[in-house]
């Protein structure tokens, strides 16, 4: 924890102390601020600056270059993040997300904030190769042309996320490679739909009974006159499977299975 001083002592923004790990940008934002874990700091003004200004974004730093993901130093950092959160944050829920090894991260702070008896409204977990159990509403982001988007390779990665994720899930696949989230036109992407699932968690308790839904940069299948296919990294799909149960994916149409929760019919 003291390289990560070193690493973030020029990150401007707000701190609580001189010591804190956390630094929020935003700050006079009016909605429920955000917990972000990531590698860089400007992945943070990006983020914050895309979110808006109403949108306060605190930020909190990655393991990267600084320490091996053990289970020990996974913990500490964790429990770290954890104790500040809740210092900056007395009471109510949390909206907490990660990208990349800040995702790692995340999810181990959301499962100490459950053990101290605190909510995760929302959890988003952003370009991870693994989906370990969690019990609680997560929100998953992967990038359209990334070597982590699981539909590359596998039709129905849902199977494995109704698994890990039992209170429920959301997809959504946005412009860009791995590594690419935090420039134009991705990060416009990304920030569209981390505010629409805000938005959506905020809205409807019947939220965690959807159980997949899909949000793509809008690429549309070839045409009946056979031309190629029409895309663009500016606009995203916001098809609600409320509605409709099927989504535009990657570069033809596919239909999803759509999971229910525990007792109820499938729908197809």
């Amino acid at each position: 924890l003291g390289q990560q001083i070193n690493f973030i002592q020029t990150w401007e923004g707000k701190r609580s102390s001189p010591e804190s790990l956390i630094v929020t940008l935003n700050d006079s934002g009016i909605r429920q601020g955000l917990f972000w874990c990531l590698q860089a700091y400007h992945e943070l003004t990006q983020l914050a600056a895309h979110l808006g200004p109403e949108q306060p974004v605190h930020g909190m730093r990655s393991g990267h270059l600084i320490m091996e993901y053990t289970e020990e130093n996974l913990a500490a950092i964790s429990a770290h993040y954890a104790s500040e959160m809740i210092e900056l944050q007395s009471d109510g829920s949390f909206l907490l997300g990660g990208n990349c090894q800040g995702g790692w991260i995340a999810l181990d702070i959301a499962r100490r904030l459950h053990e101290l008896g605190r909510e995760v409204k929302l959890l988003f977990l952003m370009e991870q190769q693994s989906f370990s159990h969690y019990d609680g509403p997560v929100s998953l982001i992967f990038g359209r042309d990334s070597e982590f988007n699981p539909y590359k390779k596998d039709d129905y990665p849902e199977g494995r996320f109704h698994d890990a994720y039992p209170q429920g899930f959301t997809i959504d696949l946005i412009g860009g490679a791995h590594g690419e989230f935090f420039k134009s036109p991705n990060v416009e992407t990304l920030a569209s739909a981390i505010s629409q699932r805000l938005n959506e968690r905020f809205s409807s308790d019947l939220w965690r009974y959807e159980w997949t839904r899909i949000h793509d940069p809008l690429t549309k299948p070839a045409s009946e006159n056979g031309s190629s296919p029409e895309s663009s990294d500016r606009c995203v799909d916001r098809r609600s499977f409320r509605t409709q149960e099927g989504a535009w994916c990657g570069h033809d149409y596919r239909r999803f299975r759509m999971g229910a929760p525990p007792g109820a019919a499938n729908r197809h």
